[in-house]
């Protein structure tokens, strides 16, 4: 697996001497230089070439901030006493390094890395020192307590456009009924912003033999949930909306003014691009977010920049979904399965040979 390319110490040195970004401050807004893609890691960044200093705001200007990424993660690793050099299979090359290495060839993020880094001191071998970042996962990764497929109440999936709500919540409510009844569970959509979308969630109540209310409103949802208050599970379906949304927080507040409890699970795809992960966690953390489902995961190279978001912001992770097939491609997280699709290498996906195992019921 290709690794993220690091400036060596004569780029840094030419660059401080002909951009002036010795004047930039140490805390200054970090990016990063990755793009994502569906089939590949992130690609390596196109070479930069010195260029005079000018009065461009860096904040703003793409090739300035890919620089000020490339230096800081250079401070994160000779923090840590590693060199670009040291990564690079020179004389320098330290324990430290290879394991820095892996890890973010697994999307893993700097600071994330150096807290799982933390405890390496003691190790004498890769596999010692590759145990002890497991063990830190497994300390640090936040894992949901509570089973969606045995919890009770009610459940609002939030999240952008495309991340993966609808059909996260169909492959949910197929397990559902697999291991407790269609009796116990009810569907409502909100997605009043997409006829498609609400026709999906109605298509998969008619093959689940659910009942499904259609909302417009509070007073619609306050009676919708009071009409599926005898079930176990209520799973709501929400607009897709956009971390950038000037009417973010008025179309959220549909959810949040009701009298009865609503967790609230973002859907993070495993193709964000984390720029843009940032964004969206602090958007949609104005709702109080009881926790995240990683979604697409078969979609992307890795996903260790989600799970470091996770780790960054305390966010529980409920779930994990791998493909399009309901009920099948819904993983409920525990500890060992994220760690474990979070340190596999990216494969095709294998040619599926099973059939959906939803049949279509004769009650509409």
């Amino acid at each position: 697996m290709a690794t993220r390319h690091l400036l060596t110490e004569e780029e840094i040195h030419t660059l401080l001497h002909t951009s002036g970004l010795q004047r930039q401050p140490a805390d200054a807004p970090a990016s990063t230089s990755q793009t994502a893609s569906n089939n590949a890691p992130y690609a390596t960044p196109p070479t930069l070439a010195p260029t005079p200093a000018t009065t461009t705001n860096p904040t703003s200007d793409p090739v300035l901030n890919s620089i000020q990424a490339e230096l800081r993660q250079l401070r994160s690793m000779m923090s840590l006493g590693i060199t670009s050099g040291s990564l690079s299979g020179g004389s320098g090359y330290t324990l430290k390094a290879r394991i820095l290495q892996r890890l973010v060839a697994l999307g893993f993020r700097l600071q994330s890395c150096e807290k799982l880094l933390s405890g390496l001191s003691l190790a004498s071998d890769d596999t010692t020192a590759w145990q002890q970042i497991l063990i830190s996962l497994q300390t640090q990764v936040p894992i949901a307590r509570d089973s969606l497929l045995d919890h009770r109440g009610i459940v609002a999936f939030v999240g952008p456009t495309g991340s993966g709500k609808t059909t996260n919540i169909a492959k949910l409510a197929a397990q559902f009924v697999q291991r407790h009844n269609n009796q116990d569970i009810g569907l409502i959509t909100t997605d009043y912003y997409s006829v498609s979308g609400r026709d999906e969630v109605c298509t998969y109540g008619r093959l689940l033999n659910i009942a499904v209310h259609r909302v417009n409103n509070r007073t619609d949802l306050k009676e919708s949930l009071d009409s599926l208050s005898d079930k176990r599970l209520i799973l709501i379906d929400t607009p897709g909306i956009s971390q950038r949304d000037k009417d973010f927080k008025e179309k959220m507040d549909l959810l949040f003014d009701q009298t009865q409890p609503i967790s609230t699970l973002l859907t993070l795809a495993a193709t964000t691009h984390e720029k843009i992960l940032d964004e969206i966690i602090t958007s949609f953390s104005r709702i109080r977010l009881s926790g995240v489902s990683i979604t697409k995961i078969d979609e992307a190279p890795f996903i260790g920049h989600i799970l470091s978001a996770c780790i960054e912001n305390q966010l529980r992770i409920y779930s994990l979904t791998n493909g399009q097939q309901a009920p099948h491609d819904l993983i409920i997280a525990t500890i060992d399965k994220v760690i474990y699709h979070a340190l596999r290498e990216f494969e095709e996906p294998a040619i599926r040979t099973q059939q959906p195992e939803i049949e279509e019921s004769t009650v509409c």
